[in-house]
């Protein structure tokens, strides 16, 4: 009844909390939406020269370094589909190039993750950010790129959808 529908909302939610200070202990991954109260969790990986980066850190980037950043996450997107079809991995994302970091012009081209399974447990959040964490280790360091064209399966249209403007 009530109760157990509350219960199954309550563990999604308590699930998505845990899941994001998972992610957010990673020195590789920065979440943007750390204390926002819905399931959906938004972060971006941080290339190694950007390990210290923070939310704060974001307004003094560079055009440049924006680019670079916003490069290595699209391309991992893509790196990331493509394992998922080959059955690699147990997880994916959607993507954004365009989504914002709040209070700012700025997009990374973010990863979202929607970990709303009512019966995702705390060992299961564990196993899953192990997982992420290694296959974002494995792109990091292009050992298990070869046999994932990062390009070759999945086309820029297949990850992002660009806004277009309503004339």
């Amino acid at each position: 009844g009530v109760q157990g529908f509350q219960k199954i909302l309550s563990d999604m939610f308590t699930a998505t909390e845990t899941f994001r200070e998972r992610l957010a202990s990673r020195d590789d991954i920065l979440v943007i939406n750390q204390d926002a109260v819905w399931l959906a969790t938004f972060f971006i990986l941080k290339p190694k020269e950007f390990s210290d980066l923070t939310l704060e850190g974001i307004h003094e980037l560079s055009e440049e370094q924006i680019d670079r950043i916003r490069t290595y996450n699209t391309d991992y997107a893509k790196y990331i589909l493509q394992k998922g079809e080959q059955g690699d991995v147990s997880f994916t994302y959607t993507s954004s190039r365009s989504y914002k970091i709040p209070g700012t012009d700025i997009s990374l081209g973010g990863l979202k993750a929607y970990p709303m399974s009512p019966v995702l447990t705390a060992q299961e959040v564990d196993r899953i950010v192990h997982e992420v964490g290694e296959s974002v280790e494995l792109y990091a360091g292009g050992n298990d790129n070869a046999g994932y064209s990062q390009r070759k399966y999945i086309s820029d249209e297949m990850v992002y959808r660009e806004k277009t403007k309503k004339e």
